[in-house]
Formats: C-alpha cells, sequence, structure tokens
C-alpha cells in the first residue's frame, strides 16, 4: 500500500471534511506514519510538499516540504526542506533539518520572497542519476519590482543546506523568472520528455500575465 502526505499549514486548526478519516493525533505519537514538526510559528510548513526518488542510496523516496513563512533568509522568505525518508515513527524536527540531520535545507533568496508556494518534482536533468526539485517563488529585481522566480535545485545525497541565491547565478541549479513584472509566484509542473531528449519538461503558469 502506498504511504501518502498531510500538510496542515496552520495546524492546530482542524482540517476540514474531505471523505477520509485518519487519525492524526495517532500519527502524531508515531503510529501509522511520523509528523514533521516546523522550524517555529508562523512559517506555514507543509503548504506545499511532494516526494522525491531515493536520493541518499537507503531504498526510500524523500519528502520535499515548504514553508513560505520562514525568515531565515529575512522576513518571509521561506524555505524547502529535503527530509530523507525513513520507516519509523519518530518526528521529524525541520530544525535539525535546517543543521543537515535528517535531510537538508533549501533557503529563499531574500525577504518578502515566500520561497515554496509550489514545489514540484522534474527528475534527473543533469545526469547524475537524482532527481532535482523545483520551487517557486518571488524574486526582486534592483529596482525593487518583482517576478516571478522558478528554482531548478540539482538532486544531492548530503546535508548541507542550499542558498537560492546561489542557484539564482548558476551554481547548484539555475533560476527562471518571468516575462513580466509579477507579484506572486509560479504554477509549476514537470510534464515528462516531450521532445525526446530524455529529460522531462517544466511547465510554468501564472494568471496575472498581461501578454496578448
Amino acid at each position: 500500500a502506498a504511504d501518502f502526505i498531510l500538510g496542515p499549514p496552520e495546524e492546530p486548526q482542524p482540517p476540514p471534511p474531505a471523505g477520509l478519516a485518519v487519525d492524526l493525533a495517532a500519527i502524531a505519537a508515531g503510529v501509522g506514519g511520523f509528523r514533521i514538526l516546523g522550524e517555529a510559528q508562523f512559517d506555514r510548513a507543509g503548504i506545499s510538499f511532494t516526494t522525491i526518488h531515493d536520493l541518499n542510496g537507503d531504498g526510500l523516496p524523500e519528502i520535499l516540504v515548504s514553508a513560505t513563512g520562514n525568515d531565515a533568509a529575512g522576513e518571509d522568505a521561506g524555505a524547502a526542506y529535503v527530509v530523507w525518508g525513513k520507516a519509523d515513527g519518530m518526528p521529524v524536527d525541520l530544525a535539525a533539518v535546517s543543521a543537515g540531520q535528517g535531510g537538508y535545507k533549501i533557503v529563499g533568496e531574500g525577504p518578502f520572497v515566500r520561497t515554496g508556494r509550489n514545489v514540484a518534482v522534474v527528475g534527473d536533468l543533469n545526469g547524475d542519476g537524482l532527481d532535482e526539485a523545483l520551487i517557486s517563488a518571488v524574486t526582486f529585481r534592483p529596482d525593487g519590482t518583482s517576478l516571478a522566480a522558478a528554482y531548478v535545485v540539482w538532486g544531492k545525497a548530503d546535508g548541507t543546506p542550499v542558498d537560492l541565491r546561489e542557484v539564482a547565478v548558476g551554481r547548484g541549479g539555475y533560476r527562471i523568472v518571468s516575462e513580466t513584472e509579477e507579484d506572486d509566484s509560479f504554477g509549476i509542473a514537470s510534464i515528462g520528455d516531450m521532445n525526446g531528449d530524455g529529460r522531462s519538461e517544466i511547465l510554468l503558469g501564472h494568471s496575472h500575465f498581461g501578454g496578448a
């Protein structure tokens, strides 16, 4: 049977009924799963999440989870975390993941970019056998105007953090920005290989695009 993830970013607010009964109190106690705890209040950890094929070689898929309100790189800079997959019920503290224990942290570029509004997995693009992460955010020009942004972050197997300021200049991945000024992030998806080069394509969408 497949496992699944629930992400209440404003817990302890109860989730609305959705036709599925899950005892979250039991999971929080390590029975039938495990809980992932945000670093700090108002981080909105769990606002977006997905799974990644095994990165660290233990045979288990990893979890990519975001927290748009994380303030490590400034107010509402946001962050994403790669959490190593595991088979026990012990909770995961994203503060420990931030320190390289049980995964690694991906830190936003700066204040108010809300990194991780959407996350996805693209597959292996750089030929190292590891899937890449796709993470949306906002970025700012030097004049203060904003652009929608998406980051392709190369998959890796160690716990060192990733700084999206480095990815923005081509180290550890690359950044994609919108054509026009935008104040919200992209919708993102991986749509498989369409042009026959063996690499998945990336689909980006934005509801506020002002082109013809």
